[in-house]
């Protein structure tokens, strides 16, 4: 069956036009139609406002023409009542007509009814028999919520804002009512419903048109709604509009203390509001700003400095015209209080060598800065700075005052003394001079060595010190009694950025027993450091068995007398005149070292500094050692013929370290005292390793590292066995590091200048590596070598070497001496006679002459030093050691320029020697 739904109200949709009970003149023929409605009568409920719709369900039955070749159908109803119709069939073969009535009718009952025809043809020329179909409908408008749907108000400039009260009548079918608002314009508009009506209150907003919808809906049947469109529209004044402002927001001012003064601020308030908010001052704790308003609507700012401390002060005004005033204004002063008097002159001193005592004292003019005179007075608030007058006036009495000389013996650097000054004049506050004094008087405190040996040397001395003002050579303060001054310099640890610093003085002319003394001329804070003076030590040969054992390089104390050596855990003393052995037991001890004033011996045990007494070896204080981070230093046994502490010429000591978790984890390192104030300082009084940062020697390695000292301190070496090498020298006062050694090569004796070393294989060298030539085909082929040296200037090598007689456990050593070797000579060679100055019998060898204990072997090594000035050589061994006399020509040569120490030892013709027992001998010495 071929179907088409024309839908149409009040008139056939391409029908033709009209429609009604028959066909009107159209013929009737072409089968048969008849409709069947869901229902009698439709009877339909609406609420006012909201268009209902609901379904109709109509059954068709077709027969002849109408059923094969399918029909059109209309359907229409009375407009009075419809708004729109549509219609479509169910997959029952149904008919579902869709009927929305009209929604804009009053409340009331309405009538009409739906008619549906059938047309053979579009144009409803041809009907099927049957007629149209019909079914009443009932409509029942009912009313809806009652409002009005507008509101408008106006305003203009400060007008009051109007407000509305909207009548609102709810049906009771509607039940409670929501209210929702769409509102962009919260400032301005405000709405509340109580149920009965709408009360829209406005603002004093600026000129403009805001605008809000209000709508009234039932949350229980959405067909009850409504809504009302607000319109406020606000007119500028006749004069325009005029946002709130002031004038000159922004005021800089300065003022003396204890002055008045009144700003005008001019105030134009907002245009379209009468709402004046109080104004109120931030950032106004001193209340120097006070705030009055003036009869015009302004505004006038006092300002009161007096009792306001001298400084700036930035208070603020802020101007508000309530909520819809707009920006708030503010007005910000930047007011600058100065003094209203002041001293003048300086108030501060920089004592130097030169100072006096008018250098101590200050006279400073008092005046106010208007030039009107008042009473002044004045009280210290320091005991080491004295008022002279307490009171005057100002423009005629100076302020003076002195310092307490106590002062200087202070041990700060540097004083911030506090006076109180005050005037007689309301409103002005005594102020705080502060009067400074910073001492760069220098001033000796300790000399390194605390003996000079011989006629001339090189002392440090340590002290108080700064560079410039600070120096007493630049000053010309300096004076050395009883020695003559040949040069001088402050030395630095370039390391830090600050003066660390130390007095390096070269004296000639000194004679033995007869004391040198330093002083530094200086009329405030004179000081001055004794050195006593001695001949070189030149003793009788002696010897001093030891039990078998490690021991560490010696060192000659000559203030003492003594030669201090030490074995693990063991400190000894050797007193040469008397022959007198003195030891004791220090636990954990590493290694040891005559202090440089020689009051006591520095001891390391693995973890902590001692001081022991230099007789007796009774700890007289003990000390951790921290690094640069605070962290506790850990001391390590030396490697071997190396010693564990070395104390530098300029009084550091040199240690050897155990710095693991570090990989490597052995290495040398410098321990000192930083200045911290002017008091006098010793290693024990708060020693830390003055390597900065976490730079150390230089002489890491995996197995322990040692250090090596020169005869006077001045050259400290330090090596590790696996051959890395550096150099500490007392006049640069830091690590360098060096060409590395042969792995299992270290160091065995170093000259006071540093280009000078021997190696433990005999080898001569360079500062840089470069190697000079072998030292041990010096000793016959009827001896061994068992040891090598410098003398302090490194112009004189020694050699220690040995006869042995009989054999296992019963071979001894015997025959031992030293040779004496003048490397400077310009003759000497491998090929021809080695240049011996001397050769030395010692009284006994220092190894392998007992019995033997277990793991020893006649085979031995010593270690070889001399005692400042090159007067005795020490030959320290396994069994013992031994004291030697050297020839008056080692003792009175003089140090070796850089220039000789750099020489290389070349081919020319060999040289005899007599020998101290008066042989003669030619014995080859091997160039490398």
């Amino acid at each position: 069956m071929r179907a088409l739904v024309g839908l149409c109200a009040a008139a056939l949709l391409g029908c033709g036009g009209g429609g009604g009970d028959d066909a009107s003149g159209a013929a009737q023929r072409g089968g048969t139609f008849r409709a069947t409605f869901d229902e009698p009568v439709y009877e339909v409920s609406g609420v006012e406002g909201t268009p209902p719709t609901f379904w109709a369900e109509v059954a068709l039955a077709v027969t002849g023409e109408a059923a094969t070749e399918g029909v059109y159908l209309f359907a229409t109803v009375d407009d009075a009542i419809l708004l729109d119709v549509e219609g479509h069939f169910s997959t029952g073969g149904m008919l579902n007509l869709g009927i929305t009535l009209r929604g804009d009718l009053a409340p009331g009952d309405y009538s009409g009814e739906i008619v549906l025809r059938a047309c053979l043809d579009e144009a409803c020329t041809r009907l099927p028999q049957g007629g149209p179909a019909r079914v009443p409908i009932q409509y029942r408008v009912l009313p809806n919520i009652a409002v009005q749907p507008q509101l408008l108000l106006n305003r203009q400039g400060r007008e009051a804002a109007p407000s509305a009260v909207v009548p609102v009548t709810v049906p009771a079918e509607a039940g409670a009512v929501e209210m929702q608002v769409s509102n962009p314009w919260l400032s301005a508009i405000s709405v509340q419903f109580d149920g009965t009506a709408l009360r829209v209150s406005t603002q004093q907003v600026p000129a403009g048109v805001y605008t809000s919808t209000v709508t009234l809906r039932s949350p229980s049947d959405p067909r009850y709604a409504r809504s009302v469109d607000i319109r406020y529209a606000v007119a500028p004044p006749a004069a325009g509009e005029q946002v709130l402002s002031v004038a000159n927001p922004h005021r800089y001012m300065s003022y003396r203390q204890g002055v008045t003064d009144v700003q005008r601020i001019v105030v134009t308030r907002p245009t379209w509001t009468d709402v004046w908010d109080a104004p109120l001052i931030h950032n106004n704790d001193s209340g120097i700003v006070t705030l009055s308003s003036t009869p015009d609507g302004h505004y006038e700012a006092a300002i009161n400095t007096a009792g306001v401390p001298p400084g700036s002060y930035y208070p603020s005004i802020r101007f508000s015209a309530g909520p819809t005033g707009g920006p708030p204004a503010f007005v910000s002063f930047n007011i600058v209080v100065n003094d209203a008097f002041h001293v003048d002159g300086a108030t501060g001193s920089m004592l130097t060598a030169t100072s006096t005592s008018a250098d101590i004292e200050w006279s400073n003019a008092v005046l106010t800065f208007d030039g009107v005179p008042a009473r002044w007075t004045a009280v210290s608030q320091s005991p080491l700075l004295q008022v002279v007058n307490g009171s005057g006036v100002t423009g005629a009495d100076p302020l003076r005052v002195r310092l307490d000389p106590s002062v200087i013996s202070q041990p700060e650097w540097s004083h911030s003394l506090p006076l109180t000054l005050s005037i007689d004049r309301p409103g002005t506050l005594p102020q705080t001079i502060q009067y400074t004094v910073s001492n760069l008087i220098p001033m000796l405190h300790t000399a390194s060595p605390s003996t000079l040996v011989g006629s001339s040397g090189r002392v440090y001395i340590e002290g108080n010190f700064r560079n410039f003002y600070g120096d007493p050579l630049a000053s010309n303060r300096l004076r050395v009694e009883g020695a003559t001054l040949a040069g001088g310099r402050l030395v630095a640890d370039t390391r830090y950025i600050g003066d660390v610093l130390v007095l390096q003085l070269d004296l000639t002319g000194a004679v033995p027993g007869q004391p040198v003394r330093v002083h530094v001329d200086s009329a405030l804070q004179p000081s001055q450091v004794e050195l006593r003076v001695q001949e070189p030590l030149r003793t009788a040969a002696a010897f001093q068995a030891l039990p078998y054992g490690v021991h560490r390089p010696g060192q000659y104390a000559p203030g003492l007398g003594a030669f201090y050596f030490s074995r693990p855990g063991l400190a000894y003393r050797w007193q040469i005149g008397s022959g007198s052995l003195t030891q004791a037991h220090v636990t954990g001890l590493v290694d040891m070292a005559p202090s440089p004033d020689e009051r006591h011996v520095y001891a390391l045990t693995s973890s902590q500094l001692l001081a022991l007494h230099p007789q007796t070896f009774a700890p007289q204080s003990t000390r951790g050692v921290v690094d640069w981070q605070g962290a506790s230093l850990t001391f390590s046994p030396a490697a071997d013929r190396m010693r564990g502490l070395s104390i530098s010429a300029d009084g550091r000591a040199l240690a050897s370290l155990l710095v693991s978790p570090s990989q490597p984890p052995y290495n040398v390192g410098t321990v000192c005292v930083m200045p911290s104030s002017r008091a006098p300082r010793t290693l024990m009084d708060s020693p830390r390793s003055c390597d900065p940062g976490s730079a150390l020697g230089g002489a890491h390695g995996a197995t322990p590292s040692g250090t090596l000292r020169s005869a006077n301190g001045s050259v400290v070496v330090g090596v590790n066995p696996e051959g890395r090498r550096s150099s500490y020298r007392a006049d640069q006062r830091h690590w360098t590091s060096h060409a590395p050694l042969p792995s299992g090569v270290t160091i065995v004796a170093v000259s006071d200048s540093g280009t000078r070393l021997v190696r433990s294989d005999g080898m001569l060298i360079t500062e840089d590596g470069s190697v000079l030539g072998s030292l041990a085909g010096v000793v016959p082929f009827t001896h061994r070598v068992g040891g090598y040296g410098l003398s302090s200037g490194g112009r004189f090598g020694l050699v220690y070497g040995y006869q042995t007689t009989g054999a296992g456990a019963a071979e001894r050593a015997s025959a031992a001496s030293l040779w004496i070797i003048d490397l400077n000579s310009v003759g000497w060679t491998g090929a021809g006679g080695a240049p011996v100055v001397a050769t030395l019998s010692l009284p006994s060898a220092v190894g392998c002459t007992v019995a033997f204990v277990e793991g020893e072997t006649c085979e031995h090594t010593a270690s070889v030093s001399v005692a400042p000035g090159d007067g005795t050589a020490f030959v320290m061994g396994p069994r013992g050691v031994a004291a030697l006399g050297l020839p008056a020509s080692v003792t009175s040569a003089q140090p070796q320029s850089s220039r000789v120490g750099a020489r290389s030892l070349g081919s020319g013709t060999g040289a005899q020697a007599v020998s101290s027992t008066g042989s003669r001998g030619r014995v080859r010495l091997p160039m490398p």
